[in-house]
């Protein structure tokens, strides 16, 4: 420990970390100034120890909730995710453990149909799936999740299932060349998909 003292803010902080790692003691995290570091250095020690009750040693409100989610997609159990307060932290365990688990049921545990949504919308990202998009309650965020997927995987097909005042969007952002973009119906939506296009291309005559 007096060694770490010598050292500037934020190497002292680092040493602090390892030093609690080796010595297995979660009193050397408390000393910790810089509080993303001090998260780590509880929710690593959490992992170490295998104790999550080392999580609860944060006093800041969020960062607790923090701990509890490093630990809870490291160790991918969806439990841990109760103890989160934070609406934000207990979408991003259940999300998490989602996506590492390979399992959508788990965004069904998060309570917020805002977040839930948000949910289902990054596990199809993640997964190149746009059939979860349509467990998607609001329109804006689905017409997201299938926008983001057909330009992933550049196939205009996918626009198809896309809520209809959102399809010449994901039309646009798909779009590989000009007779993708005929299948927009808005002549603004339209023009914007031949710019895309030809600034792909660095093709100016497109326009």
């Amino acid at each position: 420990v007096a060694d770490c003292n010598k050292l500037n803010d934020r190497d002292k902080a680092n040493c602090y970390k390892e030093l609690a790692y080796i010595k297995r003691d979660q009193s050397i995290c408390k000393k910790i100034q810089i509080p993303p570091i001090q998260v780590i250095c509880y929710g690593n020690l959490s992992l170490i120890k295998n104790d999550i009750k080392i999580c609860d040693n944060i006093e800041v409100y969020g960062i607790k909730d923090q701990c509890y989610t490093i630990v809870a997609i490291a160790k991918q159990e969806a439990s841990i995710c109760k103890n989160t307060e934070d609406p934000h932290y207990n979408n991003e365990c259940y999300k998490g453990i989602a996506i590492a688990k390979n399992d959508l049921r788990i965004c069904d545990e998060i309570s917020s149909e805002a977040y839930k949504d948000g949910c289902y919308r990054e596990f199809s990202k993640a997964k190149s799936n746009q059939s979860v998009c349509e467990n998607i309650k609001k329109q804006e965020v689905k017409c997201d999740c299938y926008s983001n997927i057909a330009m992933k995987k550049k196939d205009i097909s996918i626009c198809i299932n896309a809520p209809q005042e959102c399809q010449d969007f994901c039309y646009s952002l798909a779009a590989q060349d000009i007779p993708a973009c005929e299948n927009i119906k808005s002549q603004y939506a339209k023009e914007g998909c031949y710019e895309i296009i030809a600034i792909r291309n660095e093709d100016a005559a497109i326009c």
